[in-house]
């Protein structure tokens, strides 16, 4: 039962992530943080198009995700959550070290942050199935 907790709580912080995407937007314009600056839309094109969406697109993956987490095996979850742990290093460096705007065989971070998302999901369904079925087997 305790592999369910882990779900649920997988499942709670990827709500809560793809929630701050519609939430953070407006506040970030209401509180005016880059209104003192000489381009405000520059400012926040960087800040909530870089770092909000990526946070979004990464929860997603983990609702897709966690879905899939209450119906297998304890091993498999904790398998997961190893590999998920690592991945979320390797993304949050991806992210962070990619630049907002896209230049010469740069791509863009909202684009990044896309992929690995995408990349994210995939190797967890190849991970969860594959494990499953070696448990079963």
């Amino acid at each position: 039962m305790i592999y369910n907790k882990l779900a649920l709580i997988v499942l709670f912080i990827g709500v809560l992530g793809v929630l701050s995407n519609f939430l953070l937007e407006p506040v970030l314009e209401n509180l005016g943080v880059c209104d003192e600056l000489s381009f405000p839309e520059l400012c926040f094109n960087l800040f909530y198009r870089g770092y909000v969406e990526s946070v979004a697109l990464f929860s997603a993956a983990l609702v897709l995700v966690s879905l899939l987490l209450f119906f297998v095996d304890r091993r498999v979850n904790h398998l997961w959550l190893v590999f998920a742990c690592i991945y979320v290093v390797i993304y949050v460096m991806l992210v962070v070290s990619t630049p907002p705007t896209s230049g010469f065989l740069q791509p863009q971070r909202d684009i990044v942050s896309l992929w690995l998302s995408m990349g994210f999901v995939i190797v967890s369904l190849i991970l969860i199935a594959y494990k499953s079925w070696r448990i079963k087997s």
